[in-house]
């Protein structure tokens, strides 16, 4: 799943405002944030999902349906494939975007687009 595709169906869900599709909504939007550095990050390293696959300790085909939106990662395999990027990442519980994104103008921190989720990158910049 490329980022835009990955918006798309995210915003696809803003229409319901069930506890439940709330819950599945932020999951999606962390997973992105994620997904998103950790494939910057092997994309200028040069690190094909095959690489990715072997340094995390599972198949391919499982880290392209992660990427494609079809699977939803846990946090030990975001871990696993941050590490295995050089990437760890920093996460806070905020209690409103805007909170967020002002706190995050006084910090060293990564926003992503107008209101989705955020994520705090740690690489030594």
């Amino acid at each position: 799943m490329n980022i835009k595709d990955g918006i798309n169906r995210i915003r696809d869900l803003f229409e319901e405002k069930s506890f439940e599709v709330e819950v599945g909504r932020e999951t999606s939007l962390l997973a992105l944030c994620f997904l998103s550095e950790i494939e910057k990050a092997a994309d200028t390293q040069g690190i094909t999902r095959k690489e990715l696959a072997e340094r995390v300790g599972t198949s391919p085909s499982y880290i392209t349906q992660i990427f494609r939106g079809n699977k939803t990662p846990n946090l030990k395999i975001l871990t696993a494939m941050g590490l295995a990027v050089g990437r760890k990442f920093d996460i806070r519980a905020v209690i409103s975007v805007e909170e967020s994104r002002r706190d995050l103008s006084k910090s060293k921190a990564y926003p992503t687009p107008k209101d989705e989720a955020m994520i705090l990158r740690d690489d030594g910049e």
